[in-house]
């Protein structure tokens, strides 16, 4: 074959994977749904990369197969044949030294315009600012013009934009929504903030995607995006306060307790079969009623709880009163703001049942 005919047919090869290529970023099975207004440029990014990307590699490996069959040792060549000696064409390696450089700093420009649409540490106006903060091995999402706080489920208005304040009170984590085209490091001590419309309503995963620790495969949490009415409703109800009323029976307290550990997360650490979760951060909570009263009993017990009621109590709000022996200090204190009273109870009751 010919060097003119491999380069055509090479040529038909790169137009058909490119095609390919080019559409494959819209197949439902390649990329998760697209829920965000800023999601569109990073796709485009992202089949432009793929293009360039493997169109160069189809060229170059389809040459160097090539001339690997055009330079094979023939049967009419001796065993000590030696191949023509190359000492090179400087006008070829300046093409493919500057080809590929231009083309990285195209891709530079393309990218630091679609990190300047997200709005990197420069909130933009009139978003609606949430503060996003891992911990092992959850994540919490206040939100500041209400006072309202969340464990892992963040709610969001659809259209309406919203900048994340990033940040991490232990390790490393990534705030990482697929739908949304964002991962990005969540550091102790560091905010970094990310502006983003939500364009779709539905539910959508949350991952982190940076290892924090032995729980980390289990720190997972969602995305809700509401329609306006239905946001209002959510605000107003968070506002209210939820939860069984005051005149609530033991088991109505109890039931109630054990959605919020689900809703709180606690499983990713803990086991409880009650609530079918195998956490083994922390202690199991199998049994804890009982645990929770031979504990304030025990000689090396160091907090000031005097009741297995206490215990759990002073357990939730001040975690590092007392560690229980071979277990990290990881827990993090669940303040008012995150855990308010009536769910505190609810929660304790739930516990307190476990025999």
């Amino acid at each position: 074959m010919t060097f003119g005919r491999i380069t055509i047919v090479l040529t038909v090869i790169l137009a058909i994977f490119l095609a390919f290529i080019y559409y494959l970023p819209a197949m439902p099975w390649f990329l998760p749904t697209a829920a965000v207004d800023e999601a569109q440029g990073i796709d485009d990014l992202l089949r432009l990369m793929m293009v360039v990307g493997g169109g160069l590699y189809i060229f170059i490996q389809g040459f160097l197969l090539y001339f690997v069959w055009l330079y094979r040792r023939k049967p009419e060549d001796g065993e000590d044949a030696v191949g023509r000696a190359l000492h090179g064409d400087n006008r070829l390696e300046i093409a493919w030294t500057v080809a590929p450089a231009l083309f990285i700093v195209v891709l530079t420009v393309l990218s630091l315009r679609e990190l300047d649409k997200l709005g990197l540490n420069e909130p933009r106006e009139g978003a609606r600012v949430i503060v996003v903060t891992g911990q092992q091995f959850a994540w919490t999402f206040a939100y500041p013009e209400t006072g309202i706080t969340e464990v892992n489920t963040l709610t969001l208005q659809k259209d309406v934009p919203v900048t994340f304040n990033i940040t991490a009170v232990d390790v490393t984590h990534a705030f990482w929504i697929p739908n949304f085209r964002i991962k990005q490091d969540a550091t102790p001590g560091f905010t970094l903030s990310v502006t983003m419309t939500p364009n779709k309503v539905g539910e959508f995963p949350f991952r982190c995607a940076e290892f924090c620790g032995a729980g980390h495969s289990s720190m997972l949490a969602k995305v809700n995006v509401l329609e306006e009415a239905e946001y209002l409703v959510w605000q107003e109800t968070k506002l209210a306060g939820g939860g069984p009323g005051a005149d609530a029976n033991p088991e109505e307290i109890a039931a109630y307790g054990l959605e919020l550990y689900t809703a709180q997360g606690c499983g990713a650490c803990h086991a409880l079969e009650a609530g079918g979760t195998s956490g083994a951060v922390g202690p199991t909570h199998n049994g804890l009623g009982t645990t929770a009263e031979q504990r304030v009993e025990a000689a090396d017990y160091t907090g000031s709880a005097t009741t297995a009621e206490e215990y759990l109590r002073e357990s939730l709000r001040e975690p590092g009163a007392h560690i229980v022996e071979g277990f990290p200090p990881a827990m993090p204190p669940y303040g008012e703001d995150k855990l308010p009273e009536g769910d505190l109870n609810a929660l304790v009751q739930m516990l307190l049942q476990q025999k």
